[in-house]
């Protein structure tokens, strides 16, 4: 089973970040998607766990409306 979170603006988040070491102690395989207006150190500190990362990039109503055929993709490809 795979398991993808999809977070919106997070900058930093200690919550997020134990929780995902608790999956990967567990070995249960995971993803996050993470829409925010540029990269952030929450998207560098799952990467450096090993965790697969996808940013999307929204700045404004019309890209968050893109972002979910975006999101969809991923989660086809990932075949979640």
């Amino acid at each position: 089973m795979k398991i993808a979170f999809i977070t919106s603006h997070i900058i930093q988040s200690k919550q997020w970040i134990w929780f995902s070491e608790e999956l990967l102690n567990r070995s249960v395989e995971h993803i996050h998607i993470v829409i925010s207006e540029a990269p952030t150190q929450f998207e560098e500190d799952l990467k450096g766990m090993g965790i697969r990362v996808y940013g999307i990039r929204s700045r404004s109503k019309l890209d968050l409306a893109v972002s979910i055929f975006k999101v969809a993709a991923i989660l086809r490809s990932e075949r979640i």
